[in-house]
This record gives structure tokens, C-alpha cells and sequence, in this order.
């Protein structure tokens, strides 16, 4: 498996060297014209360098699991001596990698540029949300979050990955499969909504964090009060366990049509 993560790693890095230099260059333009005069340039290039990045790296290994299975360079992937539910798992991991390691150097850009704004302004406006984030990022509150927020990225990317598998052991033919495969994600998608709505309303059993003690620290900016919210965050366990059920699912599904329902 991890010879095969290695592989995925070289296979791509060309195409995801390419993405970060071009999120380096534009973030290195927005780092050195950050000016209080540019502020809504500065706020769109740099939501525009982050999830244009984000978007740009699923896509291709979409693209890349699409091919697999779709087109002859499958053969070399569904022949080699590991378990189909590993492949995809590999696969998994490589995205999260590159999503993890291009995250960090965003927010490492974004760090440096809201710095260079707190000592541009006469008000200490960006030290403070720094100081403010900062508080955030360490409480557990927020991690817990991260952590939920990785996992629902997790379970997105398997729904893509289960709906192409299944169109194609189950069609087979290219164009069709990929339509078939893309109105089947919708479909998985918005069931999973649902059902993550209507458990929640049925069984309310969750765990809620008191965040209230973050409103203290309010930042001012234009003589405006900006607070944070009173509102407990909560989290539904019957949701996360069906989330959880559902991964799994989807995870071996996959697996086993990559070995035995795709004729190479």
C-alpha cells in the first residue's frame, strides 16, 4: 500500500507542483501589493488562490480515478497485488496529503499578509483577529471541528469514487457511465443530506460546546463591533455514526468492484 501511495505521489506531482507554484506566485502578488486601499483584491485573490487550488487538486484526482477505471491505464493499476479497497484507500490518503500540505502554505501566506495589514493600520485591527484566531485555533472546539470537517471531505471524495466504480461495473460504456456516475452523486449527496437532517430531528442526541467565552473578545474596525457568536456549537453522534457507517460502505463497495465487477 504504501508503495502504491508512492506511486499515486509520483504520478501526480507534476501536475500538483504546477498548482502550487501558480498559488505561490499569486500569493506572493497579493503579499507584496496589500495596501489599505486594496483590501477587497487582497480578500478575493487570496479566497481565490485557496479554493481554486482545493477545487483544481480534486478535480484531478477525480480525473485520475476516472481514468482507471474508464480507460486501458486501469489495467496496470487493477492488476497489481493489492486489494481493491486499498487502492482506493491509497488514493484517499495521496488527496488528503496534497490538500493538507497546500492548506498550511496558504495560511502561511495569509498569516504573513494579515500581519503586513496590522502594521500598515493605526489600530492594531488584524493583530488583534490574529490574537483572536489564534485563541480559536487551540481550543478544542475548533479542533473537533477540523477533525469533522476533514472526515465529510473524506466521505465526499468516496461518494465520487463509489459513483464512477458503480456506473461502470454496471454500464460500462464511457460517456454514459460518466453521466450516469455524476447524476448518481447528486443523488447519493443529496439522500445523505436528508438523512443527516432527519436523524437529527428524530434523535437529537448530540454533544454541544460552550463557545460563549470567544464573544468576550470583540474586534473593532471602522468604530464597527464585530462579535463572535453565542450560538453552543453541537454535534449530532446517531449523524457522525451514520457518516461513519456510510464511509465504510462506500470504502469496500468500491473496493470490491475495482477487483471483481470491472472486466480489464
Amino acid at each position: 500500500m504504501l508503495n502504491f501511495m508512492k506511486y499515486e505521489i509520483k504520478g501526480s506531482i507534476r501536475y500538483i507542483g504546477i498548482i502550487f507554484i501558480t498559488m505561490i506566485l499569486l500569493s506572493t502578488f497579493v503579499l507584496t501589493t496589500a495596501d489599505i486601499n486594496n483590501v477587497p483584491r487582497t480578500i478575493i485573490l487570496s479566497v481565490i488562490s485557496l479554493m481554486g487550488g482545493n477545487i483544481a487538486i480534486l478535480i484531478h484526482f477525480v480525473n485520475s480515478f476516472s481514468k482507471e477505471v474508464y480507460e486501458d491505464r486501469g489495467y496496470l493499476t487493477l492488476t497489481l497485488p493489492i486489494s481493491g479497497d486499498k487502492i482506493v484507500l491509497s488514493k484517499l490518503l495521496v488527496t488528503l496529503l496534497w490538500y493538507g500540505i497546500y492548506s498550511i502554505i496558504q495560511f502561511i501566506f495569509i498569516y504573513f499578509i494579515l500581519n503586513k495589514y496590522s502594521q500598515i493600520l493605526e489600530q492594531p485591527v488584524f493583530t488583534t483577529m490574529l490574537s483572536y484566531g489564534k485563541e480559536i485555533i487551540k481550543s478544542p472546539e475548533m479542533i473537533l471541528l477540523v477533525i469533522l470537517s476533514i472526515f465529510q471531505l473524506i466521505l465526499f471524495i468516496m461518494t465520487v469514487y463509489f459513483s464512477i466504480a458503480i456506473s461502470k461495473a454496471a454500464l460500462g460504456i464511457k460517456k454514459v457511465g460518466k453521466l450516469i456516475a455524476f447524476i448518481l452523486f447528486l443523488l447519493l449527496n443529496t439522500g445523505i443530506s436528508y438523512l443527516n437532517v432527519l436523524i437529527e430531528r428524530v434523535l437529537p442526541f448530540g454533544v454541544q460546546f460552550d463557545i460563549g467565552r470567544f464573544s468576550e473578545r470583540s474586534i473593532m474596525m471602522n468604530d464597527i463591533a464585530m462579535n463572535a457568536t453565542n450560538e453552543p456549537f453541537s454535534i449530532n453522534i446517531p449523524s457522525i455514526a451514520l457518516n461513519i457507517i456510510l464511509f465504510i460502505l462506500f470504502l469496500f463497495t468500491t473496493g470490491y468492484i475495482l477487483e471483481r465487477k470491472i472486466d480489464l
